[in-house]
């Protein structure tokens, strides 16, 4: 058996640490965990209109939205507030790292390559004559 003693070690995909600015103090995100808030959040502004586009109406209270997010993610008390761009940004570098590994937590399909050979098995049925 080998070191690992048949353990199956989970590593931590999906931790990813960020930080605002060139001295901004580095904050730690689950990506999956996070980026499914902001869609959530995102939603709420979309699902008003058809085309799921954000009205300019609402424009600055999306932005808020979203500063509040990034804000919120940074899970510190200090009293750095993230501008706009620089919260929308964050979204974008946090999309850009979901994206990275939500392929690896989707099951992957076997090819009909790789099934099970049925080494020639048949499978009859019997008919009983009444």
């Amino acid at each position: 058996m080998s070191a690992n003693n048949g353990v199956i070690r989970i590593g931590r995909k999906g931790i990813k640490k960020f930080a605002f600015g060139e001295d901004g103090a580095p904050f730690q995100v689950d990506v999956v965990v996070a980026f499914q808030q902001w869609v959530a959040i995102d939603d709420k502004f979309r699902e008003a209109s058809e085309d799921r586009s954000i009205s300019i109406e609402h424009m600055s209270e999306y932005h808020l939205a979203a500063q509040a997010f990034a804000k919120d993610q940074m899970n510190q008390d200090d009293s750095y507030y993230p501008t706009t761009a620089e919260a929308l940004d964050f979204i974008a570098r946090l999309r850009e790292q979901y994206d990275e590994v939500a392929a690896f937590f989707q099951p992957k399909l076997r090819e009909e390559s790789n099934l099970p050979d049925s080494m020639g098995a048949e499978l009859r049925f019997s008919v009983e004559d009444s």
